[in-house]
Order: structure tokens, then C-alpha cells, then sequence
């Protein structure tokens, strides 16, 4: 963890990715007096992967997932580019610092989240983690905000530590108290800080140790002295490194303590073997503090034995280098490339850093075995490579929902992107061809009718200034044909009986297309009637009739629709016929004549001058004396339900 990053007066607004207030490059860093407190820490670096946060407080990671180190809820292989760890909903991250195959980051929500390995409780609770969870409160422990954690799960120290807001420094894992147990959850050290020391407001974790700077400007460290990293301090208990009370923020080496004081200078003590005190002697080791000369704005450097300083936003190295540049270097030496100026925050373990530019780029030198700085593997990267802080994801779908269809609209509103800042374009590609074929830019595009059958791929690309572009591609399928706008129910009109012509009328349709017409006696087509028009013929009486209309048009779906049937009702061909002789006490007889009419039955009806005769129906008439003289007639009638009666009356027959 590097609590080091010093808080630097502004000279004007500095790009929305950065999360702290900068100088304009070049001028020089004016000193931060006030009360010591956690400096925005928005990159972290270890052996495996690499994390930081973009300008929203999004959490992104690269490098090595094993045991769910990235928090993306993968647990093996490597990410080749910067990956989301998501927070809960509506907590962003304030702080990030990373271990060996472990991620923690501090909330705005005052908790501290952890993923990755987590063999001693030093996530809390047991068992790894794929993704960022909240840590747990030990029984007895006050939970609280935190205002500060860092981590280290290097060599047998596996330990988060964290002040909570009342000033309690707490941790979880190993202990770096002798004797004192590993805890599982956030728990109080068991040895407080001497009286008069202050109140913690930084925390430094190391291998086997752990730094503090107090509310007045103090450092006071605890745990393994190795090289007389804690001076000459009694082991056990916490010992005061600084003389002064001017500490602003320190760093924890392998062997060695460094610390930046208020007034711009660094001071180490411990070992110097590597020559990271900067000094220029490169002395084996000293239990008291050793300066180094320059004007410093900031330090970094866990577990390593370097210490990695930033002057007039320069960055320089001194001890052990990043490989390709001078290793062992007993003096601070600018890494030999423009990528480092202008830089405004710095993470360093023992063979890889990281840089944050004012742009607000990340960039990394070092060790890349894990494609942790660069996206082409290798043991080291040979120079200084881009490590882009700002990823792009949508956060919200950006693709049309149902099928594509031929003359329908189809809108994208290009999703909700992290961060807002990127530029956000969409395309639309017909995938029939190799390669898919570009037929559209913008939010919207609607298929046409020469496009049937062709699968249709959406496509939103976010990119801009420091900015890992990213590319969102939905395969929406093949488009569908078209729905034929304006199509009704086809109407008839016309005579309906047998001899009248029908006509059909049809609305246009969009887009305009050609009816075919088919008439239809009793649902099954009539052979030959395919016009508008139909003439009714014998066959149809007694029959239903109706047009089937049928619509085609390229690139759309046909559309049929029938009309509302019309019946045709029966229709005599030769009237009814009476036969017999007209006299008195004879019988005369009739027939119904020749009709045309499927599904009616006849009825036989005789009328005397016109006038129903009571009781006189059936087929067969006995002549009457009351019939002498008179007009005899038969009126056969065609009855069906629900359809029109039809008559037809025989010639006159006069009785004698």
C-alpha cells in the first residue's frame, strides 16, 4: 500500500479521471501541511496483477485471476486487458491496494472490500473470494467506518490492517504481535500505541510489519525489525522511526523504512544494500534515519528494495530498478523516458511500477509475467508500457430487444457506459457476406426488403482520450419479412343471385402490392375465377360465396384475408307443372318444376283464383264442385334456414 500519494494544490481543473488535486506540469510541488490523512491511492501493484480506479471510482484489475485476485468471479488464467471488479450497487471505491493474488479497496461507504486469497482470515471469514466482498466485524469489535486499509499477503504475513473512525487500528489474518493469534475478522491489535503518539491516520502494511503515521505527524512501526527497519526499537512493541513529528506519509521495503517528511525530503533506515536510500553512498544498512538529497512530492515502494519518488512530477528510481534501466543504483535516477513526466502518482513492489500521468494514463515498467502492465506477455516489459486506468463497459444493454424486421424501426440508445466520458458509436452489419458488411451508422436503422434473410449485427464501440476502446456486438438474427401495412377484410358488392355479378374491393397496402383475387364456392376456389369481378352461375346457388384475396410484395410477409360470404339462394329453371284432368272429383297433380339450389327442400302449395285453398297442400289436388270455373294454380316454394325463401308458380289451369 502506498499512503504516500501526497495531495498536491491544484493550478486548474485536471481531467475528470484523476482523482487528485495536481500543480500544472512542471511547476513545482508546493508542500502539504495539514494533518496527515490517507492520500488519494488510485493505483497498486503487486508480483501478479495490477489495479486501479477510473474517475467514477470503478475498480479495475489486470494480470494473474487466480483465487478470484481480479474480482471479475474468475479463479484461474490470466486477464489480457483491464477488468471490471464490481462493488455493490451504489458504493464506489475510494481506495485501492493490492497483495500477492489479493485486491481490497475502501468504499465510500466507510467498508472495507476484499477478493482473491484468503488462507489465514485476512479477507475475513475463510476461503478465497471471486469478487469484491464486504469484510466481517470480530465479536466484541465496534463496527464502524474505515478510513483507511492496506493489505499484504507476502511471505508469512497475510494481514489487512485498517483504521476505523474513532482511531482503532484493527486487521485481520496474521497478527504482528508475537503470540497474538490470526484473527478472521476486523479486530483491535492487541498493542496500542504509545500515549502521546496521537491518533492513527495512515497505515503501511509490509511483510511482517506495519507502519503508522499519527494525527501529529509521527511514524511508528511494528513487528519483524529486519536491517533495523524499526531503528533500534524494542521488538514487540511499537517504535518511533521519526525525530521530528514531521512524517507525511512512509513506505514499507523488504528491509527498509522510507518515509517523505513536510518539507519535501525523504529519509530511510534499515537496509541500503540495493542502494534505495537514494543517498549515493549505498551503505549495507543504519538504524538511524538517512536523507536523501532533492525535493520530493511523494513515495512508493512495498516490498521491494527500492524506494520510487516523484520530483517536479519525474519520476526516479533508486536500489533495485525495474529491468532495462540501471539495476542497483545508489542514487535516484529519472526512469530514462519521456512516459514519466508529468506524473502525479506512483505504486512500486520489488520488480514492477506504475505511473499515472495527469492525462490520468496509467503506464508500467517491469515485470509483466502476467500481462499485469502490458498485453503482451513476457518476463519484462522493456520499457514503459500503457496500462489504461479507464476501461469502458456498458453498464446497461445497448442492443434492440426482438427480431429485426423488414420496414420496423429498430432504435439503440448505446447503453450507460463507465466511464460517461466516452465517445459512444453504433453500426449495423449484415453478416450474409464475409466480411459482415457496414449498411448503417447512428442509433437507429431499419431493415429493408432487399436485406430478408441476412443475420443483422449491432455494434457499439466506446472509445476516446485514455481510453481502453470497447467494442459491444449483438448478433440480433436474421431479419424477418416485412408485415404489409393497410391490409382489410376484402367487401363485396353486387347482385347475389345466380346471373348477378359480385365485385371485390380491397384497400392499398403498405407498400403499395398487387392483389391476387380467388373466388370461393363454399370455401374451395372456383376453377378460372380470379378477377375482381365474378358472374354467378347455376353451380352456385344454394352455395356460399366468397373472394380470398392474397397480397405479396418482395421482402415482406404475404398477407391473405377472405371476405364475409355471400348466399347465393336457389333459382327456378322451368316453373312448376300441373298435369290430371280439371273436373269435378278428378285429381290433378304437380311438379315442383327444375330448380338449381344445393340444401333446400320444396313444398307444394294450390291456390283457387289466386287464393290460398285451405288444407290444400302436397303435390296432388282432388278437384272440387267450388272449383267449377276457377283459375286452379300451384306455387311451389324453395326453403332453407337461415337463407332467403324462393317461389315459383305454376301456369293456370281452369276447372270444368
Amino acid at each position: 500500500m502506498h499512503p504516500s500519494r501526497l495531495a498536491l494544490p491544484a493550478a486548474g481543473t485536471l481531467t475528470a479521471a484523476l482523482l487528485v488535486a495536481l500543480p500544472a506540469p512542471g511547476a513545482a510541488a508546493a508542500v502539504d501541511v495539514t494533518v496527515p490523512r490517507p492520500a488519494p491511492q488510485t493505483l497498486d501493484v503487486d508480483f501478479t496483477h495490477a489495479a486501479f480506479l477510473d474517475g467514477a471510482g470503478n475498480v479495475w484489475a489486470r494480470g494473474s485471476q487466480d483465487n478470484g485476485a481480479l474480482g471479475n468471479q474468475l479463479t484461474t488464467g490470466v486477464a489480457l486487458e483491464p477488468v471490471a471488479a464490481p462493488l455493490p450497487a451504489g458504493v464506489t471505491a475510494t481506495k485501492v491496494d493490492v497483495g500477492a493474488q489479493t485486491t481490497v479497496v475502501l468504499g465510500d461507504d466507510g467498508r472495507v472490500y476484499g477478493t482473491g486469497h484468503n488462507d489465514v482470515g485476512q479477507l475475513t471469514g475463510t476461503g478465497d473470494r471471486s469478487s469484491l466482498t464486504a469484510f466481517a466485524w470480530a465479536p466484541g469489535a465496534t463496527p464502524q467506518p474505515v478510513v483507511d486499509v492496506a493489505t499484504t499477503t507476502n511471505g508469512p504475513a497475510q494481514t489487512t490492517y485498517a483504521i476505523g473512525q474513532d482511531g482503532t487500528l484493527l486487521f485481520t489474518g496474521t497478527s504482528p504481535v508475537i503470540g497474538d493469534p490470526a484473527a478472521d475478522a476486523l479486530r483491535p491489535l492487541a498493542v496500542p500505541l504509545p500515549a502521546g503518539a496521537g491518533q492513527p491516520a495512515q497505515v503501511v502494511a509490509g511483510t511482517n510489519v506495519v507502519l503508522v503515521v499519527t494525527s501529529n505527524h509521527r511514524l511508528y512501526g511494528l513487528g519483524a525489525n529486519t536491517a533495523g527497519r524499526l531503528g533500534a526499537g524494542v521488538p514487540g512493541s511499537w517504535n518511533r522511526l521519526d525525530s521530528a513529528g514531521d512524517v507525511s506519509s512512509a513506505i514499507a521495503g523488504s528491509n527498509h523504512t522510507a518515509w517523505l517528511t513536510l518539507t519535501g525530503t525523504i529519509l530511510s533506515i534499515g537496509s541500503d544494500a540495493a542502494g534505495q536510500f537514494g543517498d549515493g553512498a549505498g551503505d549495507s544498512s543504519s538504524n538511524s534515519p538517512v536523507a536523501a538529497p532533492g525535493t520530493w512530492s511523494a513515495i512508493a515502494g512495498t516490498n521491494c528494495d527500492c524506494t520510487v519518488a516523484i520530483s517536479g512530477l519525474r519520476v526516479e528510481v533508486a536500489g533495485r530498478q525495474p529491468s532495462g534501466y540501471a539495476d542497483l543504483n545508489p542514487s535516484f535516477a529519472p526512469i530514462p523516458t519521456s512516459a514519466s513526466d508529468a506524473a502525479v502518482e506512483i505504486a512500486a513492489n520489488d520488480a514492477t511500477l506504475l505511473v499515472r500521468q495527469a492525462s490520468g494514463e496509467v503506464r508500467g515498467a517491469g515485470r509483466n509475467t502476467f500481462v499485469q502492465i502490458s498485453d503482451v506477455a513476457g518476463s519484462y516489459a522493456a520499457a514503459i508500457v500503457p496500462v489504461n486506468d479507464q476501461p469502458v463497459v456498458a453498464t446497461t444493454p445497448t442492443a434492440p430487444t426482438g427480431v429485426p424486421t423488414v420496414g420496423v424501426p429498430l432504435g439503440s440508445t448505446a447503453g450507460t457506459w463507465v466511464p460517461t466520458t466516452a465517445a459512444v458509436g453504433t453500426q449495423w452489419y449484415l453478416a450474409s457476406v464475409a466480411p459482415a458488411n457496414l449498411v448503417a451508422s447512428g442509433a437507429s436503422f431499419t431493415p429493408s426488403a432487399a436485406q430478408v434473410g441476412q443475420r443483422l449485427i449491432h455494434v457499439v464501440s466506446a472509445s476516446g482520450p485514455n481510453l481502453a476502446g470497447r467494442t459491444v456486438e449483438t448478433d440480433l438474427g436474421p431479419i424477418a419479412p416485412g408485415t404489409l401495412g393497410g391490409v382489410g377484410t376484402p367487401t363485396i358488392t353486387g347482385t347475389t343471385r345466380v346471373g348477378g355479378t359480385l365485385t371485390a374491393t380491397v384497400a392499398a397496402t403498405t407498400p403499395e402490392s398487387a392483389p391476387a383475387y380467388q373466388w370461393l364456392r363454399d370455401g374451395v376456389a372456383i376453377a378460372g375465377a380470379e378477377a375482381p369481378g365474378y358472374r354467378l352461375a347455376k353451380a352456385d346457388a344454394g352455395r356460399l360465396i366468397a373472394v380470398r384475396v392474397t397480397w405479396s410484395s418482395a421482402g415482406y410477409a404475404s398477407a391473405v384475408r377472405s371476405s364475409a360470404s355471400r348466399q347465393v339462394p336457389a333459382v327456378n329453371h322451368a316453373r312448376p307443372r300441373i298435369s290430371g284432368k280439371p273436373r269435378s272429383g278428378r285429381m290433378l297433380r304437380a311438379t315442383k318444376g327444375t330448380w338449381s339450389g344445393a340444401g333446400y327442400r320444396y313444398t307444394a302449395r294450390w291456390y283457387r283464383n289466386g287464393v290460398a285453398v285451405p288444407g290444400r297442400v302436397g303435390w296432388s289436388y282432388r278437384v272440387g264442385t267450388k272449383d267449377r270455373g276457377k283459375r286452379i294454380t300451384v306455387r311451389v316454394q324453395a326453403r332453407r334456414t337461415g337463407w332467403p325463401t324462393v317461389t315459383a308458380t305454376s301456369a293456370v289451369t281452369r276447372a270444368r
